[in-house]
């Protein structure tokens, strides 16, 4: 999905989501989406409790936050502003720049996920429905007999199996729906199953009561 003419891209961790231009490039804005508890473990976590200890109350604080975040599925919508977007938008003097118009960019970042349907997919390979289903007791004899399934599917000829191979390999299938006894109809033939699908239910998050916001960003009387 696009944003502000920049293309969506998922790192490999599957945590992070950033948007770039054509060239891999961010001159302007980086926006980007991760999950929250898991930039807290990776950039965090270790330090505050090596720092004060495990019984500490900062650490436990910092736990408590970490486990609201992990539980409720927090998700951070983040947008770097470079400094030339900011001297662009006559941004740059803090108190005196209207910074209304940020509060308009990041609304419509965020809103991003109403144009989306989130949900959950669960899928197996043949081989891991050998697997999960107690068919074989290891992944090398899983994806054998997911071998000769992906050979049948494809219209390769099973002859030059021995008739004890054969007949060990397709029990094995039978069980989890496939007969490689008979022809393969392609058009209902699934290599990949779909064994749960779940809608992620997306809202504003909301601090816990228990949060405390830095003290430098609270306004002075």
């Amino acid at each position: 999905m696009r944003y502000r003419n920049s293309i969506g891209r998922l790192h490999t961790n599957g945590l992070t989501a950033d948007w770039l231009s054509d060239k891999g490039n961010a001159n302007l804005i980086y926006p980007s989406c991760y999950i929250k508890h898991e930039e807290m473990k990776l950039h965090s976590y270790e330090k505050i409790k090596n720092k004060f200890g495990i019984d500490s109350n900062e650490f436990q604080y910092y736990d408590r936050v970490f486990n609201y975040c992990r539980e409720n599925g927090v998700v951070r919508f983040e947008q770097k502003l470079k400094s030339r977007y900011l001297q662009r938008e006559n941004l740059c003097y803090w108190g005196l720049s209207d910074f209304s118009k940020l509060e308009k960019l990041q609304e419509e970042f965020c809103g991003m996920y109403k144009k989306l349907s989130v949900n959950k997919i669960e899928l197996e390979t043949i081989a891991e429905q050998l697997i999960s289903q107690g068919v074989v007791d290891s992944l090398r004899k899983a994806n054998t007999t997911a071998f000769y399934a992906m050979r049948w599917a494809s219209g390769d000829d099973l002859s030059d199996l021995s008739i004890a191979t054969f007949k060990r390999h397709r029990a094995n299938l039978r069980k989890i729906g496939i007969d490689i006894a008979n022809p393969c109809d392609t058009e209902k033939f699934q290599a990949v199953q779909v064994i749960s699908c779940e809608q992620i239910i997306v809202r504003p998050f909301k601090a816990p009561d228990f949060y405390q916001y830095p003290s430098n960003l609270r306004f002075v009387a």
